[in-house]
């Protein structure tokens, strides 16, 4: 009988999640990739509001600039994304059994 190790990570929120089979760069490779898609995901939810409803947002007297600095996280989110994979390419999953 083959054992499989568990890793225990503990989350933002004080709870903790363990992955059956997983190593430490396995979880360090998802948790990167997670972080930069989020990055990703926010600066195209804050561009898509300014870009529909920029008249609506009364404390930025300067939209242009904060449009470039959404641009400026975005690219850098798509950029590392596209490093890591093309890197670090995820290693294959733990065959069970």
């Amino acid at each position: 009988m083959r054992l499989q190790s568990v890793t225990t990570i503990s989350l933002r929120s004080g709870m903790k999640e363990s992955c059956v089979g997983m190593n430490n760069s396995n979880l360090l490779y998802r948790a990167l990739i997670s972080h930069y898609k989020a990055q990703k995901d926010e600066a195209r939810a804050v561009m898509e509001v300014y870009f529909k409803n920029s008249v609506g947002i009364g404390e930025h007297s300067n939209i242009l600039n904060e449009l470039k600095g959404w641009t400026s996280k975005l690219t850098e989110a798509e950029e590392a994304l596209d490093s890591l994979k093309k890197n670090f390419q995820q290693p294959p999953p733990v065959p069970k059994g």
